[in-house]
């Protein structure tokens, strides 16, 4: 799910699921959280909020991580 966002392949979907240790939690994270990842900035950190906020929107908060 993770390597689906646009700019993260394999290596910072690993290092997002090390941080965070759940899919669940990763995008549960601020923008600023991420961002202060090793190898993530703030460029993927706004992908990431983003990519979350719009699936969210289009298939509701609780179907989106289950």
């Amino acid at each position: 799910m993770l390597q689906a966002i646009p700019g993260v392949g394999p290596d910072r979907a690993t290092q997002l699921l090390e941080t965070f240790g759940s899919v669940r939690a990763c995008f549960a994270a601020d923008e600023d959280t991420l961002a202060s990842i090793p190898g993530i900035g703030p460029t993927t950190a706004r992908r990431i909020i983003e990519t979350v906020e719009e699936t969210q929107s289009l298939y509701g908060a609780d179907s989106f991580l289950s």
